[in-house]
């Protein structure tokens, strides 16, 4: 959040789109509670949560790529599903 005011600068968005972003990845993040609930009773926290670790650390490290909106909020989903 600290960023968002330069995010916001940098890609010319509106407070609709990031309102959109956050909405997308909000929405995500609800979604995949359930399913990793289900996952965390059948094999564990310690497992899956690693390994969503470290496949949301490819998107959150390809952040600096975006370029525009559709970028933006299709990395907020992929953060969102960690």
């Amino acid at each position: 959040a600290p960023l968002l005011p330069l995010i916001k600068e940098d890609l010319g968005l509106t407070a609709q789109d990031i309102w959109t972003t956050n909405i997308c990845a909000v929405a995500f993040d609800i979604c995949m509670r359930f399913v990793f609930g289900a996952i965390c009773d059948k094999y564990g926290a310690r497992v899956p949560m690693g390994c969503v670790l470290m496949l949301a650390s490819i998107p959150t490290a390809c952040i600096g790529l975006v370029n525009s909106l559709t970028g933006l909020i299709c990395i907020r989903l992929f953060i969102g599903l960690a």
